[in-house]
C-alpha cells in the first residue's frame, strides 16, 4: 500500500529535495532510476553526481531544452556520467517541457517525488518548492500499475514525438544544440528582467524572505570556494516585459514573403498594422514613437518623395532561437490626404532585406511577431517569432 509524505522546501532546515533524492537511492537493488525536469543547470548534477555515477547504466534523465534555462555545462556532465539523456524541444518558448518526476525502483518498491523541483541548485535546495513523496509496494496491483502507468507515460513521448524528443548521444549534438540557442551557456548571465516600475510611495518595501536551509553559498560562490577561482562571465541584456512595444496578428504568406497565389509576389516587407496592440493609432504609432529617434530621410525620387526612410538595428529570434542581427529598413508614408489614409490601412512598413531567408518559412505561418524597443543601453530593436 502507498506512503505518502509531503516537503516544502525552505521551510525545514534538515528536510530538503536533494535529501529526498539521495533516499531515492537507498532502495535496495535498483532496477531502474528516472529523473524528468524542466530545467537542468550543472550545479544540480554536480549535487546528484554520485548517486548517478553508481547507477549510470539504468539511470534515464529526460529533460527541456529551447527554455533559457537548461545549458550545455550541465548536459555535458551527464554526458561524462554516461546516463541516457533524453532531451524534449517543443520548438517553442511559449510551450516548455516542465514535469518535475524523480524516482527509482527495485522489483518490490519504489519511491517517487512529483513536484516543482528542478535539477538546478535553487530546484535541489534554495528555492520554496513543494512535492509529495510516495513510497510504493509494488506487491500490491494498484501501487505497481502506477508507476508502470508513469514508466509508460515518457516512453511515450519519445515514440509519439520523435522529431520533437529523442536522445543524446554524441557531445557533438550539444555542440550543434547550444550553437543553435537550444541550450545556454552558465558563463553568459542574463540581467534580470524588469517585472514593474519603481516602487510609488505609498508602496513599502519587503526584505528578501528568509528560508531554512541546510546550504548557505549560492551556487557560483561554492563553486569557487571549491576550485578556488573566480567565475569568468559576461553579461548581456534581455529584453523584458516592459520593452514590448507590438503585437502582430497571426502572420500571414503576405507578411512572411511566401505568396501561393500565381497573381501575387513578394513584396520583400511587412505592414506594420494594429496587430493586436490596443490603444494606438497604428497609422502614426510608428513613426513618431517606435522609430521616432531614427534618421528619416525623405525619398529622393519625386514619385516617391512622400516616402519617409530610414534604417535600424533588428535582432531576430525565431521559436527561441536568435536567427541573426540585421540592418533593415523602414518606410513611412506622409500622406495623409489619401482613401487608404482614412480607411486606417498601413502607412509604415518594415522591409526584410537580408532577414528574408530566415523570415520566409511556411512553418511560421499563423505564429505571432512581438516587437521589442532596445533596452539597457543597446541599439537595436528585437523581434520575436512563436
Amino acid at each position: 500500500m502507498v506512503k505518502i509524505d509531503f516537503i516544502l522546501q525552505g521551510e525545514s532546515d534538515v528536510k530538503d529535495h536533494l535529501s529526498q533524492i539521495e533516499q531515492l537511492f537507498e532502495l535496495r537493488e535498483i532496477e531502474g532510476v528516472l529523473i524528468s525536469v524542466g530545467y537542468c543547470r550543472l550545479y544540480g548534477v554536480k549535487l546528484i553526481k554520485k548517486f548517478l555515477q553508481k547507477y549510470k547504466k539504468k539511470a534515464k534523465v529526460i529533460l527541456g531544452i529551447r527554455n533559457g534555462i537548461t545549458s550545455i555545462q550541465a548536459l555535458k556532465e551527464l554526458k561524462m556520467l554516461d546516463v541516457e539523456i533524453i532531451i524534449v524541444d517543443t520548438a517553442s518558448t511559449d510551450i516548455i517541457f516542465h514535469p518535475k518526476v524523480y524516482l527509482s525502483y527495485s522489483k518490490t518498491e519504489a519511491k517517487i517525488i512529483i513536484g516543482s523541483a528542478n535539477l538546478t541548485f535553487g530546484g535541489l535546495v534554495r528555492n520554496i518548492e513543494a512535492s509529495s513523496i510516495l513510497l510504493l509496494d509494488l506487491n500490491t496491483i494498484m501501487d505497481k500499475n502506477y508507476l508502470e502507468e508513469i514508466l509508460l507515460a515518457f516512453e511515450k513521448l519519445e515514440t509519439n514525438h520523435p522529431r520533437n524528443v529523442y536522445r543524446i548521444k554524441t557531445l557533438d549534438q550539444l555542440e550543434n544544440l547550444h550553437k543553435e540557442g537550444r541550450l545556454v551557456d552558465e558563463n553568459v548571465h542574463l540581467l534580470p528582467k524588469v517585472i514593474g516600475n519603481s516602487l510609488k510611495n505609498n508602496a513599502k518595501e519587503i526584505r528578501k524572505i528568509k528560508l531554512k536551509t541546510r546550504y548557505h553559498i549560492i551556487g557560483e560562490q561554492q563553486k569557487e570556494k571549491e576550485t578556488g577561482k573566480k567565475t569568468s562571465t559576461k553579461i548581456v541584456s534581455k529584453e523584458t516585459e516592459s520593452s514590448l512595444i507590438w503585437i502582430s496578428k497571426p502572420l500571414t504568406e503576405r507578411d512572411l514573403n511566401i505568396p501561393s497565389g500565381s497573381n501575387t509576389h513578394a513584396t520583400g516587407s511587412i505592414l506594420l498594422k494594429k496587430g493586436k496592440t490596443l490603444n494606438i493609432d497604428h497609422r502614426s504609432y510608428f513613426r513618431e514613437s517606435v522609430f521616432k529617434d531614427l534618421n528619416w530621410q525623405l525619398d529622393r525620387r519625386s514619385k516617391k518623395a512622400h516616402i519617409e526612410r530610414a534604417s535600424t538595428t533588428f535582432r531576430i529570434i525565431i521559436k527561441g532561437i536568435l536567427r541573426g542581427t540585421y540592418e533593415l529598413q523602414i518606410s513611412h508614408n506622409t500622406k495623409k490626404n489619401t482613401i487608404s489614409y482614412q480607411q486606417k490601412n498601413a502607412m509604415t512598413q518594415l522591409h526584410w532585406g537580408d532577414a528574408k531567408s530566415v523570415i520566409a518559412q511556411s512553418h511560421l505561418l499563423g505564429c505571432t511577431l512581438r516587437l521589442y524597443a532596445p533596452v539597457f543601453n543597446l541599439d537595436y530593436f528585437t523581434i520575436s517569432i512563436e
